[in-house]
């Protein structure tokens, strides 16, 4: 065992070359073996019997939103009918009470006679303004 230990640790340690490759040789790839040429098949979906479920369910879903919208008219027709019922029987019970009849005369405002204004010119006083304005400004230049 140990001499076969010394002589792996000599081959690894030793440099070998490897030896020059033939001319005349040609190598030839290994080709996968021919096989007949393979048919696609079909996969075997359910989408038929998903589909054949599914308007099974609508169908029955349909029936039933139809059958609820029955229900909910019936019953909204019933709290008409009731309703009405109910509207007439308070007619029934009350009296009549005719409104009074006013007896006021008609007749047309009185018209007062008045006489007609005069225009006056309006007074702005604006001497008396400049005058002010002018005297304000004077003052603030003097300080």
């Amino acid at each position: 065992m140990e001499e076969e230990i010394r002589r792996s640790r000599r081959l690894a340690s030793a440099f070998r070359a490897r030896p020059m490759p033939n001319p005349d040789y040609v190598s030839i790839p290994d080709m996968p073996p021919i096989l007949p040429p393979t048919f696609p098949k079909t996969p075997v979906l359910a989408t038929r019997r998903r589909a054949s479920r599914r308007a099974s369910f609508d169908k029955h879903l349909s029936e039933r939103r139809a059958s609820a919208e029955r229900h909910l008219k019936e019953i909204e027709q019933e709290k008409a009918k009731e309703a009405a019922l109910q509207i007439a029987a308070e007619r029934r019970a009350r009296e009549f009470k005719a409104a009074p009849v006013r007896r006021i005369k008609l007749r047309l405002p009185d018209i007062e006679r008045k006489p007609l204004t005069r225009s006056r010119a309006m007074s702005f006083r604006t001497d008396a303004r400049l005058e002010a304005r002018q005297a304000k400004f004077s003052t603030k230049r003097e300080v």
